[in-house]
């Protein structure tokens, strides 16, 4: 189980050095800043890899290695392989063979290695990891000419990480669903109190008045001190003083469109 864990990590490692001299050679435009975005997601991955290999080294649970997961290996490495070799052709066509890769790592090694993870302790790490390199990957190419058939299935494809949503107020309808993503609802401010403070939120959405989102979110960050950068505001401009609370905070104005919510989401997410 380690050594393929170890083996996630190590392609962690040859993508993020791979993206790394392809976006010097797309110079400084969009292809560039995605490329760099995602030999950083990479790295993180290879360094969350490496840690639940560690932890799972001195977890006395053991858990047996399916079959077939040494075969998606070696499909895996393969994709890889046709990625590296794609290197030299233009960002349009690199970028296409890139998303082939992730797809075909994320189905073919990451969920049936989580399936074997998952009732491990220390399996965490990576898990959270992958899920928030899935979630960049589809951010960061879903405004590009990419097939979008293929996007549509990674970004559909199973989840190996779940992380809590509470939704603050009424804009449940206007939130994007995710299967990556349990949403909880909370009506008012006191009751999102509540929830806080039993329990982490990944991310807090609210269309409360500005007066009672700035209480709820102190309240929430004298819990979980820094949870104010996982809150996002919906609503319009508020009093001077509250107003200069916000500056720094993720606001969306409303109306906004799904896909502007979608994406903030996400970025919180990604934190």
């Amino acid at each position: 189980m380690r050594k393929l864990i170890t083996t996630v990590a190590s392609l962690g490692s040859s993508a993020a050095t791979l993206y790394t001299a392809a976006s010097k050679s797309a110079g400084n435009g969009v292809h560039a800043s995605i490329l760099k975005a995602l030999s950083k997601s990479e790295r993180e991955l290879e360094r969350a890899s490496l840690k639940t290999a560690r932890e799972i080294k001195k977890s006395p649970s053991r858990c047996p290695l399916r079959a077939e997961l040494n075969g998606l290996r070696e499909i895996t490495e393969d994709s890889f392989s046709f990625l590296c070799a794609s290197a030299a052709s233009d960002t349009e066509a690199f970028l296409e063979c890139l998303l082939q890769y992730e797809y075909h790592r994320w189905t073919g090694l990451i969920m049936p290695l989580a399936a074997s993870l998952k009732p491990l302790s220390g399996a965490a790490p990576l898990l959270i990891a992958a899920q928030r390199h899935k979630r960049r990957v589809e951010r960061l190419l879903s405004s590009g000419p990419h097939p979008k058939d293929l996007l549509f299935r990674f970004s559909s494809s199973d989840p190996v990480w779940v992380e809590r949503l509470l939704v603050v107020g009424s804009p449940a309808k206007r939130v994007p669903q995710r299967n990556d993503v349990a949403m909880y609802l909370s009506p008012h401010a006191s009751d999102a109190i509540e929830r806080l403070r039993e329990r982490y939120y990944a991310a807090v959405i609210t269309d409360l008045d500005p007066d009672d989102a700035v209480d709820l979110c102190k309240k929430a960050s004298k819990a979980y001190p820094g949870i104010e950068e996982r809150f996002l505001f919906l609503h319009g401009p508020g009093k001077k003083g509250r107003d200069a609370y916000f500056r720094g905070l993720r606001r969306v104005r409303p109306p906004s469109s799904a896909d502007l919510l979608a994406s903030e989401i996400s970025r919180i997410l990604d934190r």
